[in-house]
C-alpha cells in the first residue's frame, strides 16, 4: 500500500518549506482512518525489532510521522479531528505498552509522541508508568517522562520534581541534573548542591547532563 510506504519511510523535513503541508496532503488524500490503521499496523510489526537490526527506523518513523503532524502541518481543527479519530479507534489504548518496551528508543519516541496528545488518559498514563515503573530507576526515562509532564500538565510535573528532590540516590540525582541543565544556574546548584555539597559546588550541568546522556543508555538501557 502506498501510505504504508510512505509512512514507514517517513523522514522529518519541517526545515523544507517546500514540504510545509505535505501531512495535511496525505490525510486529505487517504484519510484519517486509513493512517491510523497504518500507523498500528507499522507499530505491531516493528516494536520487537532491536534498533541496531532494523534496516530502517520504522517504528520512530511512524510516530515521527504523528509528531510533525502535530507540530508542522495540521492547523486546531485537523488536530482535534485527528485526536477524535486517535481516540475512536483506542489508539493510545492499544499502544501504551510501548511506555514500557525492552528498548530504550521506543520508550523515548513514545514519550516524544505522546506528548502532541494531552488528553487526560496519557496524562494519567504518563503519570502512573513514572510512578510504578522508572522511578528511582532509569535516569534518561525520568527526565523524558517529567519533561513530557512539564508540557501536559503543570500539576503533574511539579508533583514530580517534589518527588524527585526529595530522593538522594544517584539515579534520581542524574535524573535532576538532566532536568535542571536547561533551567537557571542558580535555581541547579540551590537544588542539588543540598545532597551532594562537593560534587556539585562548581558544576557545570550542561557539561554533565551531556556525559549522562552518553554513559547512562549502557547502564539502564530498560
Amino acid at each position: 500500500m502506498e501510505i504504508k510506504k510512505i509512512i514507514m519511510h517517513y523522514q522529518s523535513e519541517y526545515d523544507d518549506n517546500d514540504n510545509i503541508g505535505k501531512l495535511k496532503r496525505y490525510y486529505v488524500k487517504f484519510g484519517y482512518d486509513v493512517i491510523i490503521d497504518t500507523i498500528l499496523t507499522i507499530l505491531n510489526e516493528y516494536s520487537n525489532m532491536d534498533f541496531i537490526e532494523m534496516d530502517r527506523l520504522y517504528f520512530p518513523n511512524a510516530l515521527e510521522f504523528l509528531t510533525d503532524s502535530y507540530s508542522t502541518d495540521l492547523d486546531k481543527d485537523d488536530m482535534e479531528k485527528l485526536t477524535e479519530k486517535l481516540n475512536a479507534k483506542c489508539f493510545f489504548e492499544k499502544t501504551k505498552k510501548y511506555f514500557t518496551s525492552e528498548y530504550l528508543y521506543i520508550k523515548e519516541d513514545y514519550i516524544r509522541m505522546i506528548i502532541c496528545f494531552k488528553t487526560n488518559y496519557n496524562i494519567n498514563n504518563l503519570r502512573n508508568i513514572y510512578y510504578k515503573k522508572y522511578e528511582s530507576r532509569n535516569p534518561i526515562i525520568i527526565w523524558r517522562c517529567i519533561n513530557a509532564l512539564e508540557y501536559m500538565s503543570k500539576e503533574e510535573y511539579e508533583n514530580c520534581i517534589l518527588s524527585l528532590e526529595d530522593k538522594t540516590d544517584l539515579i534520581n540525582l542524574f535524573a535532576l541534573a538532566l532536568v535542571y541543565s536547561g533551567k537557571k544556574r542558580d535555581e541547579q546548584l540551590i537544588k542539588c548542591q543540598k545532597y551532594y555539597p562537593m560534587l556539585f559546588k562548581s558544576v557545570d550541568f550542561r557539561t554533565f547532563g551531556a556525559m549522562i546522556l552518553y554513559f547512562v543508555p549502557f547502564v539502564f538501557w530498560t
